[in-house]
């Protein structure tokens, strides 16, 4: 008996002993070569048999040479050629050790699904194998690296969004949120923005630094293109708030001597900056619009002189309504319509938001094919809540239809019945009563008969399918749609707790 010693992972291809195999995960296959070789000396033993000796010569050589081919990529490295010809082996010999040896090299090669197949075919062949728990153990782990590698890359599409930032002129500084934080980048930038909204601050030498508020940059593409004004023909602006942290929005309106300018139709949706707001501005006249949730927005105009500063003063005045934001946690719960304290009309289609009065109200969110969501929403003025809506799959109504339409069917059929028993009856009695003799053979009293318990049976069965359409129109299967709802007051500071901020809940149908 010959004995060899394996390195790494490499299989052996000259033990005919199944023992001298230790490492479980990593084994060449010995039981295999054990067989070859059994074959091989098949045709020295019974060399007078003739032709069926000559054919197990021919196939324990295939069968060797598939496995050397396949031992050679292995140790070369070359794992899915390995794993092919492993899997070509089994395909001709049915030996669980080549399903083996191909998981071990689809493993080598990266591919872990077709692994865990191999894996599990091997455990088919050899349920009784001396290492079935450490496969199984195998499999479980290898089934839970490919659950968590999926996640993660599902969890990189989700967050992955394109912003492109450019400026005239180009190779100005970049700034997120502090217009003296770090750099973050230089113009023209392409790339993706950290999550979150954030305030965009452009500097460069000699020019007037400009600044906008861009939204949230996950799951979108933003472009944003700033053109910078030489200092020394700027004014200068501030706009001082009784209210921190107020958007502002900036419309050029004329130039310095007066003459309308160009409209630029992204000043009313891209703010330049909150408040407390200072920057150097071209001069000319400009539309200011103050903003903040539970505010009503501020407006004016103010006049801008090169060298100057203007301030503008604003007072916000706290909104006397609820603002009602609806999200969708789901695609599937995109576009449904919401209905408030049970109107005909949707006020808006998910995802969305909507004022309400102060007070209680009944919300409904529903959407065809879809379990609707209703809740109450109880709001002060200046109170903003938000929810997450996910709807769920309504339960289908097919086995109610098909058993109602069963119900109808049984139910006319014993009704048709029934009419022919009795006028069966009726005849029969009409005989009587005229003093007809009848005959004991008479056979309309045995068809009379039959009708009536056809009747009866057919009656008995629409009560059942009955009772069973009627269950099935009012079964709800399957999870009720939720949605997780924020409530918060948005004039007042918010209180920090263990648990969160403001009020938080959980609304489901």
């Amino acid at each position: 008996m010959g004995r060899c010693v394996r390195t790494g992972c490499e299989p052996c291809a000259t033990i005919p002993i199944v023992h001298a195999v230790q490492t479980p995960l990593l084994r060449p296959v010995a039981w295999l070569l054990t067989v070859g070789l059994t074959l091989a000396q098949a045709p020295v033993a019974g060399a007078q048999a003739g032709a069926p000796e000559a054919t197990a010569d021919s196939t324990s050589k295939r069968l060797k040479s598939t496995y050397d081919q396949a031992s050679a990529a292995f140790q070369a490295g070359k794992y899915e050629e390995a794993g092919r010809l492993f899997d070509q082996g089994f395909a001709q010999s049915g030996l669980p050790a080549f399903q083996f040896n191909a998981a071990v090299a689809w493993e080598k090669a990266g591919n872990l699904e077709r692994a865990i197949e191999r894996y599990s075919g091997y455990l088919l062949g050899a349920p009784k194998a001396a290492d079935a728990q450490e496969i199984q153990d195998r499999v479980a782990a290898l089934r839970q690296a490919v659950a968590n590698q999926q996640e993660a890359q599902l969890q990189e599409m989700r967050t992955k969004g394109v912003a492109i930032i450019t400026s005239k002129p180009e190779g100005a500084e970049i700034r997120l949120d502090d217009p003296n934080g770090p750099l973050f980048a230089q113009t023209p930038f392409r790339g993706t923005l950290p999550p979150g909204e954030h305030t965009i601050h452009i500097r460069a030498e000699g020019y007037k630094p400009e600044s906008k508020v861009l939204p949230d940059n996950r799951e979108k593409m933003l472009i944003a293109h700033f053109s910078l004004s030489e200092a020394y023909f700027l004014g200068h602006l501030e706009v001082r708030s009784n209210v921190a942290g107020a958007k502002v929005y900036l419309e050029r309106l004329r130039d310095a001597d007066g003459n309308p300018v160009e409209p630029d139709p992204d000043a009313a949706k891209t703010a330049v900056g909150r408040t407390p707001f200072s920057n150097q501005i071209p001069p000319g006249t400009y539309r200011v619009r103050v903003a903040k949730d539970g505010y009503t927005d501020w407006e004016g105009e103010v006049e801008v002189a090169q060298g100057k500063v203007r301030t503008a003063k604003v007072e916000l005045q706290v909104v006397d309504e609820v603002l009602l934001r609806l999200s969708a946690k789901t695609p599937e719960s995109k576009g449904a319509e919401v209905r408030i304290d049970r109107d005909a009309d949707p006020v808006c289609v998910l995802p969305c938001e909507t004022r309400l009065s102060p007070g209680n109200h009944k919300v409904e969110v529903s959407k065809k094919r879809m379990k609707p969501l209703r809740f109450e929403v109880a709001g002060n003025a200046a109170d903003l809540v938000e929810v997450a809506v996910d709807l769920k799959p309504a339960t289908k109504r097919t086995p109610a239809i098909v058993t109602g339409v069963l119900t109808l069917g049984t139910a006319a059929t014993g009704i048709a019945f029934g009419i022919m028993a009795r006028r069966t009856q009726s005849a029969i009695q009409s005989d009587l009563d005229s003093g007809k003799q009848l005959d004991a053979s008479d056979p309309r009293a045995k068809i009379g008969k039959r009708n009536a318990i056809i009747a009866d049976a057919m009656f008995g069965a629409t009560a059942i399918l009955g009772a069973l359409a009627l269950y099935y129109l009012l079964r709800k299967k399957g999870p009720p749609s939720t949605g997780d709802k924020v409530q918060r007051n948005l004039t007042l500071a918010p209180g920090f707790s263990t648990t969160g901020v403001g009020l938080v809940g959980k609304v489901q149908f």
